[in-house]
């Protein structure tokens, strides 16, 4: 007869090469058969032969609450890839009591639970990729640090110890449903309930039903709502690592130094230099680093962790991720420099240590992976200002989107600076009612640059010949509309319109409408023909572009570039590596930073000219070295080191110059409020000069000002050099109001005008 209770499924996860494997199957085998007069229970294992790998998918797949895996780990299974396969997908069953859902048991002198032993087997598989080569075993070598890394956190038990104990603790783990013997005493309480008293009960529970049956589809759709919150949770807590998760391309050095960070830090250490020792670039390896060091010389100095200091950055490092490295180079160094100004001061001289050391902190940083989607961003948000008490402050978000979804989240609770995002909009309530704002953009709004660009632009006129600019963007870029109107007021202020004629847009109900949709020219061939027809008469093309749509931005650019019938121009966002090549060759961007642009304030110049020279030593694996130049290796400043870098930079300088004024006594939401404050003070006090110039926020829309201090924008050009590589060379105005390209030394460049000879020779 069918059962009216669900069966608890046991799925048993084995090598098949021990003695002692088969053991624990025939013992699992008689504890089920003595066990099912009392529970409903099906042992599950591969006796039919079905592959490892297909078998715990399909028992993933129809896995219910209640079911439980048993992982017998051998010597045998560390070694296979088929084990390490299932071991993956095993550790994807998580949940909140992972302990009641798998029991791993070891047998042997199998090391895999060990973190130690774990790496020796790590290497081993490694070597087996390289030999057989076998699709699937590299997904299981990058996520294999992972895997042990939560399975050691679940503990085990030995076969020895298990045997000894007659199974009591698989017992335990078995035995969840109540015995059928249960079943009538129950039903003899209830009774005896019912007759003392219940009655009267239910009559009273029957007379607010009516309210009850209101409530319970609130209660359902309450239900739902907590369910997809614990997913979300689940899913937001996979994407915040202090070091020990890694989410851009990792070498086994790092995945080991991932590993050990929160177990042994002098391994999570040397595992992350010798990682950047092999990948000096790479700007989260960086962070960790300084993360783990931070909490070594934190323990070392005063036995605890109240001398760190911590913030987070929000990047789309798995989705952008030439971006995300952008911003964490910039958080990375003022990171580096600040914590390794107090190993100077306090720690690799204590003879002499600075009396106020005590009062000193290091910095922590936490990465976010939000990839510039709101409703990742807002639950990060969320659990930062909410839950992560220790987090003081947040560089991000990205793009303008994703900030702007973000300012209730933080208003009134943390600080948070985007270093990249142009247009903040404070017209929410939240932000409205708040009695002081302390959500900022640090990069100057997008209409700073149009000058320089539509100077540009009337500098190629000649003869009283218009310039006719056709206008294309991208549905989603949030500063269209911006664009759009800077453009406008700066060719009326300066009387241009009989040089400059925008076309393209269009107004209609007081809204924008862009007749070149980016979105639509890889598939709509009304947009290409459009701009097609207009070539002729056309002279530049201005294109608005989102930072997610980076490549549909070159092919735009592509498709124009027949012969270069027109001059290209951008604002900030195709500064990037990821579409620097010919596709762009001679496309203008307008930035409010290069690393080869003049600045106006002395005191930027200077900042400016340290920052790259700190940035050359330390993203080409040298240290940093007083008053001398390092050589360029694998690092390019030019393309590597970018305004959304050097934005980062000023924000995390900007954050620290606050907390060097906050009492290390403080903690959490104090210092979160005293942090708010000084921030505050430096920036309408005009009290911080940064490698971007002096920073003012408008204290209402959190924006940084450029009226009063004058950010101007800077003009870059794409062009080809002679190694087959492509750079960004600035442009510069001359006293006559012309154009000069600013070559770098020792770097030649093609010239379509001279032979291939005479350009490159």
């Amino acid at each position: 007869m069918k059962s009216k209770f669900t069966k608890t499924k046991i799925y048993v996860s084995y090598a098949r090469e021990t003695d002692e494997e088969i053991g624990i199957i025939n013992g699992l085998k008689r504890l089920t058969r003595w066990m099912r007069w009392m529970h409903e229970v099906e042992l599950i294992w591969d006796e039919k032969n079905i592959n490892p790998g297909d078998s715990i998918r399909k028992f993933i797949e129809n896995m219910s609450e209640g079911d439980k895996v048993v992982v017998v780990i051998s010597d045998a299974y560390a070694k296979s890839p088929w084990c390490m396969t299932e071991l993956r997908e095993i550790s994807n069953i998580h949940s909140n009591d992972d302990r009641k859902v798998i029991f791993p048991i070891v047998v042997g002198n199998c090391k895999l639970m060990n973190l130690r032993g774990s790496s020796e087997y790590q290497t081993q598989l490694e070597e087996e990729l390289r030999k057989t080569k076998t699709k699937g075993i590299e997904e299981i070598i990058e996520s294999l640090d992972k895997v042990l890394g939560y399975f050691s956190g679940l503990g085990y038990i030995s076969f020895d110890k298990l045997e000894s104990n007659n199974y009591k603790e698989l017992k335990e783990f078995i035995r969840l449903k109540l015995p059928i013997w249960v079943w009538p005493t129950v039903v003899f309480l209830a009774l005896c309930l019912l007759l003392s008293g219940g009655w009267n009960f239910y009559c009273n529970q029957k007379l607010e039903a009516a309210e009850t049956g209101k409530r319970k589809t609130e209660a359902d759709i309450k239900t739902l709502k907590s369910e997809e919150q614990k997913r979300l949770e689940k899913d937001i807590a996979r994407r915040l690592s202090l070091g020990e998760k890694y989410f851009l391309e990792a070498s086994f050095d790092k995945r080991i130094g991932a590993r050990e960070f929160l177990f042994r830090l002098g391994d999570a250490k040397t595992g992350f230099l010798k990682s950047l020792n092999e990948v000096p670039d790479d700007p989260e390896t960086q962070i960790y680093l300084e993360n783990a060091q931070a909490k070594s010389n934190a323990l070392a100095d005063s036995g605890d962790q109240n001398q760190i200091r911590t913030i987070a950055v929000s990047v789309p490092i798995q989705k952008n991720v030439t971006v995300a490295k952008e911003i964490l180079r910039g958080v990375a160094q003022a990171q580096k420099e600040i914590n390794d100004q107090w190993r100077e001061d306090c720690k690799n001289d204590p003879k002499n240590r600075a009396e106020d050391c005590g009062k000193r902190w290091l910095l922590q940083v936490l990465i976010a992976s939000d990839d510039n989607d709101i409703e990742i961003a807002e639950g990060i948000a969320k659990h930062i200002a909410n839950e992560r008490k220790d987090i003081l402050a947040v560089i991000g978000h990205n793009s303008s989107q994703v900030s702007n979804a973000v300012l209730k989240e933080y208003q009134n609770k943390l600080v948070m600076i985007s270093p990249t995002s142009h247009t903040l909009n404070h017209s929410a309530k939240e932000i409205k009612d708040a009695e002081s704002n302390y959500i900022f953009s640090i990069t100057y709004p997008v209409q700073s640059v149009l000058p320089a660009i539509v100077d540009h632009i009337k500098s190629k006129a000649s003869n009283q010949q218009k310039r006719n600019v056709y206008f294309c963007a991208d549905p989603i870029a949030h500063d269209t509309d911006k664009l759009v109107e800077g453009l406008d007021q700066e060719i009326k202020s300066k009387d241009l319109k009989k040089y400059i004629v925008v076309e393209g847009i269009t107004k209609e109900n007081n809204k924008t409408v862009i007749e070149c949709d980016i979105s639509k020219l890889k598939s709509d061939k009304l947009s290409k023909e459009k701009l097609d027809k207009r070539k002729e008469k056309l002279t530049d093309l201005f294109l608005s572009v989102h930072v997610k749509n980076i490549i549909d931005g070159a092919i735009i650019a592509r498709r124009n570039s027949n012969n270069n019938s027109l001059d290209l121009y951008n604002a900030y966002t195709l500064f990037s590596r990821d579409v620097l090549g010919e596709d762009l060759e001679g496309a203008i961007v307008a930035v409010n930073w290069h690393s080869k642009s003049s600045h106006d304030d002395n005191d930027s110049k200077k900042k400016s000219k340290e920052f790259i020279k700190n940035a050359n030593c330390i993203w080409n694996g040298q240290k940093i070295k007083v008053n001398e130049d390092c050589p360029i290796g694998k690092f390019d400043p030019d393309i590597d080191l970018t305004w959304r870098s050097a934005m980062a930079y000023d924000a995390t300088q900007l954050i620290i110059q606050g907390l060097s004024s906050v009492p290390l006594e403080s903690k959490e939401d104090k210092a979160r409020q005293e942090l708010q404050q000084k921030v505050s003070e430096k920036v309408s006090k005009l009290e911080f000069t940064g490698v971007t110039g002096k920073v003012v926020f408008d204290q209402k829309t959190g924006s940084r000002d450029y009226d009063r201090i004058n950010g101007k924008g800077h003009l870059v050009q794409v062009l080809a050099r002679c190694d087959g590589k492509y750079q960004f060379v600035p442009i510069e105005k001359q006293n006559d109001s012309s154009y000069k390209l600013v070559f770098p030394e020792g770097v030649k460049f093609k010239d379509k005008t001279k032979s291939p000879k005479e350009q490159c020779a």
